[in-house]
């Protein structure tokens, strides 16, 4: 036989084809390793036999992984039908099945001996004909679905765009319904708001807010102070000007209460160090004063003009910038140590970081130093000491000192006394000759200006 389509099959993705009701391995089928199968699906699926297995089961060449459900009608084209070789295998075939049933062989042979070629072959152009029929038909079932698939998406999209313009429309009438009741409501606010206006009410322009009911009043709710009725000047009950500097001129023909930072050196600055500063007006253009204070530097500054036409600047001492020695004279400070009996000390905050011991009786060493300051106004380089004096001013001890390679400096104290004063002024004490290394006395200090790091 040429076509066989007993039963239904199915096929996996795997190439296997599962038959229900076939006989795939029966006698006389001519199903072969090569031939063809079809499966009659939209389109056809066409698929070239690999293996036999059994009745049931064929495994064919997938190599798209395509399926075929269970169910689907096939035909397996048990032979080429147009080759001499498709017709030898068809023939060795049969001879096969012959031989292996001797009861048979001799039916065998009559069937070959009256084997009908040219009717067999008229057959196979039957079959070759229905094949391209099928072939044809499935080709026109793939193109009629794929255009009922395009027209279904395109009825779907249609389908759509129609939604959307209804939903854009319904919108719009939507919108048009807010602003039509907006465009009322603000129609009946205007009315309202145009029913309540008095007219006498308003200010003219060209009146220039003179016709205010009450000029106090307005000025209150604005915010304005008493002096947004004062005009501004240097004479009683006006206004003065605030400036925010000083002019070139230490004179300038007007000068008023002001403030403002003027730095050193820039040549306006009336003072050695970069200051703010206060301006004073005096009852002329000529009489002024100013008060400065430096910028970081701890010192304040009096500034006024003088009768010539000139200025004169006086600096201020304070509790910062002086100190009280032993003997009780106010000083120059900064940087100042105090140094006591026991060897505590004190330090001002120019000497800060600078420390003190007590070596020995007499002896006490001041480290964190670079040597004495010799300031002119302590009496030069070896007048940095203040030592304690009597009620008669007369020296308590005697001093010496010594500055080390790092400027640490050893402070040495003797017993000092005055043979030639009187007796009740001689500074005699038990056990202490003249000279003798002594502590500071109890009662008072030492105070010695450094040079600081």
């Amino acid at each position: 036989m040429a076509i066989y389509d007993l039963g239904t099959a199915s096929l996996s993705a795997n190439g296997e084809v599962t038959g229900v009701g076939t006989t795939w391995k029966a006698p006389l089928t001519m199903i072969r390793v090569g031939a063809t199968i079809v499966f009659k699906t939209e389109p056809v699926q066409i698929y070239t036999i690999s293996e036999i297995i059994s009745d049931t089961q064929i495994n064919v060449y997938n190599p798209n992984s395509e399926t075929v459900p269970a169910g689907t009608g096939y035909a397996i084209l048990a032979h080429d039908g147009i080759t001499v070789q498709g017709l030898a295998q068809d023939v060795a075939e049969t001879l096969r099945y012959y031989q292996s049933s001797e009861t048979e062989v001799a039916d065998a042979v009559d069937v070959f001996n009256n084997f009908d070629t040219a009717d067999f072959n008229s057959k196979v152009t039957q079959v070759n004909n229905q094949l391209g029929e099928v072939v044809s038909i499935s080709a026109q079932v793939s193109t009629d679905a794929a255009q009922v698939s395009a027209d279904k998406d395109a009825a779907a999209s249609s389908a759509s765009s129609a939604s959307s313009y209804k939903d854009a429309a319904a919108s719009s009438a939507s919108s048009a319904s807010s602003y039509k009741d907006s465009a009322a409501a603000s129609a009946q606010q205007a009315a309202d708001y145009a029913n309540s206006v008095n007219p006498s009410s308003f200010l003219k322009k060209e009146e220039n807010l003179n016709d205010l009911q009450s000029k106090p009043q307005a000025r209150s709710n604005l915010g304005l102070g008493t002096s947004a009725t004062i005009n501004h000047g240097d004479n009683a009950g006006q206004v003065q000007l605030v400036y925010g500097a000083r002019l070139l001129s230490a004179n300038r023909p007007t000068r008023t209460w002001s403030y403002g930072y003027e730095p050193y050196g820039d040549g306006f600055n009336l003072h050695k160090d970069s200051v703010v500063f206060m301006d004073m007006p005096g009852p002329t253009t000529l009489e002024w004063g100013q008060l400065a204070v430096s910028y970081g530097l701890r010192k304040c500054y009096i500034a006024n003009s003088t009768y010539d036409g000139g200025v004169a600047i006086m600096e201020l001492y304070h509790k910062l910038n002086t100190t009280v020695d032993s003997s009780g004279f106010i000083k120059v400070a900064s940087p100042i140590i105090k140094v006591f009996r026991d060897g505590s000390f004190e330090t001002n905050e120019e000497s800060e970081g600078a420390s003190v011991v007590r070596v020995s009786t007499g002896v006490y060493k001041v480290s964190g130093v670079l040597g004495l300051n010799s300031d002119t106004s302590w009496g030069g380089v070896n007048g940095g000491f203040e030592i304690p004096v009597d009620l008669n001013k007369q020296p308590r001890i005697w001093l010496d000192y010594e500055v080390e390679a790092d400027g640490s400096i050893v402070v040495k104290t003797f017993h000092r006394t005055h043979d030639s004063s009187p007796s009740f002024a001689r500074n005699k004490i038990d056990g202490f000759s003249n000279g003798d290394p002594i502590d500071i006395p109890s009662d008072s200090f030492v105070s010695i200006r450094v040079n600081m790091p």
